[in-house]
């Protein structure tokens, strides 16, 4: 169907809006769309077609969700895995004062020449049925599906897709971490494990913020002076900057760079209270969340020490992290 007759089509489905009504006593807060779409720029002009749309059909478009009777969310997605081009839109109408969607609708595009010509179409169409009460069955008009939800069915309104899309995320994690200790000779332990917790911030679309906690054994070998095995424990606290990248449908790729606050448990070492390091992590889309495998790379800022002999000499070395990971993380909100 050529896209004239497309456009006709919705033109008729609009049926007999309700253009009475004072639309400058219509208060609409648009937050930024959210998702992913063909290029990064795709939610800010989105965002700004919806207000510009609105501002040029009367409504009142206000600057917080506070002065806002409405608010009209957006959130772009991939709905098809097989088709790497095509992505949607969907809209929901948000009644602020009782907290529940009231009417969404949604298009597919493949460019911004298809926002161009549709989009004001679809958006007419959806806020022409702001004055609807809430049903508890989907209302169907014209070639396009309209829903009028009730609480419990909005609640199921985002599609599988928009998992890489939440705002905050947990993990738990246990990882292998073989370390190099170098001295005036080099020794390495493969035997080091350990375990940690996440919680990570999506503040943009492509970069997060991650702060965790996490306990690993630190066990050093000295080949001189007091010679011996010591064992600790070390706590430490990653604070890591990602960059979030989501090609195709199942994955979420996340390079980063940080620091390590480091805390020895036992005493036996002292380790540099900072650490830098940088790492990449894979995850897979999984059914309730996302399965991951984490290798990272940590040098330390300074020397750890190590006070031994009956003399309580004081030995320096530095220490080399190697990290690889495997956890689980889920969307919190």
């Amino acid at each position: 169907m050529g896209r004239s007759v497309k456009i006709l089509v919705l033109l008729i489905g609009l049926g007999f809006p309700l253009f009475s009504q004072s639309y400058h006593d219509i208060s609409i807060y648009v937050p930024s769309v959210t998702g992913g779409g063909i290029q990064p720029e795709d939610n800010a002009y989105i965002t700004k077609v919806i207000v510009m749309e609105l501002s040029s059909w009367n409504y009142s478009v206000t600057n917080s969700e506070g002065e806002a009777r409405y608010s009209v969310i957006g959130r772009i997605y991939h709905p098809d895995l097989v088709s790497t081009d095509k992505y949607s839109v969907r809209l929901q109408v948000r009644d602020n004062n009782i907290a529940e969607i009231l009417v969404e609708q949604e298009m597919d595009y493949e460019s911004m020449s298809d926002i161009d010509e549709f989009f004001a179409v679809m958006l007419f169409r959806l806020v022409s049925l702001i004055p609807l009460p809430i049903l508890e069955h989907p209302v169907v008009e014209g070639p396009a599906p309209v829903y009028i939800l009730s609480p419990a069915a909005a609640a199921q309104t985002l599609p599988d897709d928009n998992w890489r899309d939440r705002f905050l995320y947990a993990a738990a994690y246990a990882f292998w971490t073989p370390r190099i200790y170098n001295s005036r000779e080099q020794s390495t332990y493969f035997a080091n494990y350990g375990a940690g917790i996440s919680a990570e911030v999506h503040f943009l679309n492509n970069m997060s913020l991650e702060a965790g906690a996490e306990i690993a054994s630190d066990w050093v070998r000295l080949s001189y002076g007091a010679n011996g095995e010591f064992r600790d424990y070390i706590a430490a606290i990653p604070l890591l900057v990602k960059l979030v990248l989501k090609p195709s449908g199942n994955f979420m790729l996340e390079p980063y760079g940080g620091v390590n606050i480091n805390i020895s448990l036992l005493g036996t070492v002292r380790p540099p209270l900072f650490s830098v390091l940088g790492g990449f992590q894979y995850g897979v889309k999984t059914w309730q969340g996302v399965l991951f495998v984490d290798p990272r790379f940590a040098l330390d800022i300074g020397d750890s020490t190590i006070t031994a002999g009956s003399d309580n000499r004081t030995y320096r070395y530095s220490r080399t992290i190697i990290q690889i990971s495997i956890g689980f993380k889920f969307a919190v909100k």
